[in-house]
């Protein structure tokens, strides 16, 4: 057998076992949960084929040199040898990472999500805030020895929370992506009381779990010096597929919804409601702009909200009007005024809530700073004393946060800037 052939063999036992690598490698970033940040499951896939090639054109080459030594050479001998070898190796290392990955279970095909209800004791009030530190909810796989696995992050349905007779249920769902027979399911609720349970479901479950448990007050995990007492959860499994569809048509109801509401607003309603529509990208934010317009006197005021997503809807708004008439100059003054009050009132040392506020407001500055370049008969030299002190407020507190020094580079920027 020439190494003609050898080489051939090597070649063609190459592409096979790169080919069954990156199957493979396809497999793995499911049951390991191998991010896509950055690539990254790209790249493991990529590696793992190259690795294969590599695998697959040593042992081919091997395979043949022996079979070229042998009794009965021959190049369909040394290649069938060696795919033999490549399908061996591929269900060997398949098995292998299938045992130690997570696999998710799957009712008729679907896969599904875990649905929990927790059950608070009288006294224990949940933090219900959007983007909360708490109200986290998390499913955690335990392999051998009961080492916790990589958790699964959920969500937790705080919108849906409900209180009766003095006690809350916290409902939350989580991807059921893996059938170990050991899973914990982890809630916390507020400051004080971080739970956690054994999940009572088999390792895949059947139709039968698709119905709600009934209520349980065992398994859970505790402290020896802190016992869990006083509460309560129920468990069940969804369709993901069911899921998705409630999801689609809730979120359909809730567009058809607002559309209906924008479009009964009048150009005299109060502007807050108006202000209301102004992140919905599928709204006519051009009529909302022209409102605004309309009624720049009442800017000031709307520049006093404390919720960072409705300044943040304020001002993409803004941000499309192109020209303002000079007896806007006026109100633009004012909302300039609300900006120093705004920024002077932060208080030592900044929490994670001020900073984010912060950071919108820089937004807010940015677009009244566009807004009074288009001031028609003005020149941006009358806005400069608000600017300026703007600037002294942001140069005073730049050592207390970011948000303050990025605050003081942009009006520096902006006061450098030639009259248009």
């Amino acid at each position: 057998m020439s190494w003609l052939l050898t080489i051939l063999v090597g070649v063609l036992t190459a592409v096979a076992c790169g080919a069954a690598a990156c199957y493979l490698g396809t497999l793995c970033v499911d049951w390991y949960r191998i991010s896509s940040f950055e690539g990254g499951s790209g790249y493991f896939v990529v590696f793992l084929t190259l690795l294969g090639l590599v695998i697959g054109l040593i042992l081919g080459i091997v395979t043949s040199r022996v079979v070229a030594g042998g009794a009965s050479p021959g190049f369909l001998r040394a290649q069938g040898l060696s795919l033999a070898g490549v399908a061996i190796l591929f269900c060997f290392v398949t098995l292998f990472c299938r045992l130690g990955g997570d696999v998710a279970p799957k009712i008729d095909g679907e896969e599904l999500d875990l649905e929990v209800e927790l059950r608070c004791p009288r006294g224990v009030v949940p933090v219900l805030q959007d983007q909360s530190r708490y109200l986290a909810c998390m499913l955690t796989a335990l392999g051998s020895g009961n080492q916790r696995r990589k958790p699964m992050g959920g969500e937790l349905l705080w919108k849906q929370a409900t209180e009766a007779g003095g006690q809350w249920t916290i409902p939350c769902r989580v991807s059921l992506f893996t059938d170990r027979s050991l899973r914990t399911v982890r809630l916390i609720v507020n400051e004080s009381n971080d739970i956690e349970f054994l999940l009572p479901l088999p390792a895949r479950p059947g139709k039968q779990h698709l119905q709600w448990s009934e209520w349980r007050s065992d398994r859970f995990l505790q402290e020896r010096d802190k016992p869990i007492s006083g509460f309560s959860y129920r468990v069940r499994v969804r369709l993901q597929a069911d899921v998705r569809r409630e999801a689609e048509e809730a979120a359909q109801l809730e567009l058809d919804r607002r559309k209906r509401e924008f479009a009964a607003l009048k150009p005299d309603s109060p502007l807050e409601q108006w202000v209301d529509f102004c992140l919905d990208d599928n709204l006519d934010r051009d009529r909302i702009a022209q409102v605004l317009v309309a009624r720049i006197a009442e800017l000031p005021g709307q520049f006093r909200a404390k919720d960072p997503e409705r300044l943040r809807g304020l001002t993409n708004v803004l941000s499309t009007v192109q020209s303002l008439p000079a007896t806007a100059a006026e109100p633009l003054q004012q909302a300039g005024q609300v900006l120093v009050e705004r920024f002077r009132a932060f208080g030592t040392p900044l929490s994670d809530p001020d900073n984010a506020l912060l950071a919108q407001l820089r937004g807010v500055y940015w677009v009244w700073h566009q807004l009074a370049a288009r001031v028609q008969g003005h020149k941006m030299a009358d806005f400069h004393p608000t600017m300026q002190a703007l600037l002294t407020l942001a140069e005073q507190r730049g050592g207390d946060s970011h948000e303050f020094s990025a605050l003081a580079d942009s009006i520096r920027t902006d006061l450098r800037q030639p009259e248009q």
